[in-house]
């Protein structure tokens, strides 16, 4: 397929046209280009499409760029148009560091988690980005995609297509947005673990949050990011779980089942998710 023409004369006539319909409405794009692409920068306010991690780059490279773009661009308003990855809640790792191929039929949920709580915190400390979008708040059809669990789905939804499942990540920016105490363990969906030693993770906006393991605490813990993670071993078979969070003097919970497995697998399964 050969290119088309370069998009920039045709943006540039259109910012003039909004410009013109009306002075008082900023015109603004959402590119999807290298950061060079004259198109991007014809508009009031620019965002950009950027998914280190997922199609461009490593995890963890989003805060060098927005600040190189930042440095390069100072007094422009620049945002992030897209972000985000794609998660299955039938498919789970115990070790999510490494990246899935996003455009194979791996994607575990718990990659999703690391990629949102990684970009959000870089997304905090960067004040001069006006807009952050995630994408998408729901998993939604395109029929070109054959990846994650399901031909024909785009799975970087915060919710099942379904509407039915919030998938953790969902509850990672509840515990960062709103203001009513709220606490949630991640793993709903992941309910028989790989190994027996796991890290228990919630997420909170408390003060403080104790976890319970078959009843036992396992200790209290502060964060300053809605994150809260404990090592705990888990007894082979069925095992209770439950997170008390304190925020003044409003106590919530949440609480699951995790069954555990008989013999340990392999590290390299146990990260993989290849047994779930």
């Amino acid at each position: 397929m050969k290119p088309g023409p370069r998009p920039v004369n045709l943006v540039r006539q259109l910012t003039q046209l909004v410009a013109q319909e009306d002075p008082t409405r900023l015109s603004t794009s959402a590119a999807n280009a290298r950061d060079d692409e004259p198109s991007n920068w014809c508009t009031e306010l620019n965002a950009i499409n950027r998914y280190f991690g997922w199609y461009d780059g490593k995890l963890g490279e989003f805060g060098p760029w927005a600040d190189n773009i930042h440095l390069n661009h100072p007094n422009r308003c620049i945002g992030v148009s897209e972000y985000g990855a794609g998660a299955s809640i039938y498919q789970h790792s115990e070790d999510p560091v490494l990246e899935p191929d996003n455009s194979g039929h791996y994607h575990p949920e718990e990659y999703e988690n690391l990629f949102h709580e990684i970009y959000w915190q870089e997304m905090q400390a960067r004040p001069f980005l006006w807009c952050k979008f995630v994408w998408n708040m729901f998993d939604f059809a395109v029929a070109g995609r054959d990846e994650g669990d399901t031909p024909g789905r785009n799975d970087k939804g915060l919710v099942t297509y379904d509407r039915q499942v919030r998938k953790d990540a969902f509850y990672f920016y509840k515990a960062n947005w709103t203001t009513n105490p709220m606490v949630y363990i991640t793993g709903h969906t992941f309910t028989n673990r790989l190994t027996n030693v796991v890290t228990a993770k919630v997420y909170a906006n408390c003060d403080s949050v104790e976890l319970f393991l078959n009843s036992i605490s396992q200790g209290v813990r502060s964060s300053t990011n809605c994150i809260f993670t404990w090592p705990v071993t888990l007894s082979v078979g069925t095992n209770s779980v439950n997170a008390v969070g304190s925020k003044g003097d409003v106590q919530t919970s949440d609480a699951l089942i995790w069954s555990a497995p008989n013999s340990l697998p392999t590290a390299e399964a146990a990260a993989s998710g290849r047994l779930n």
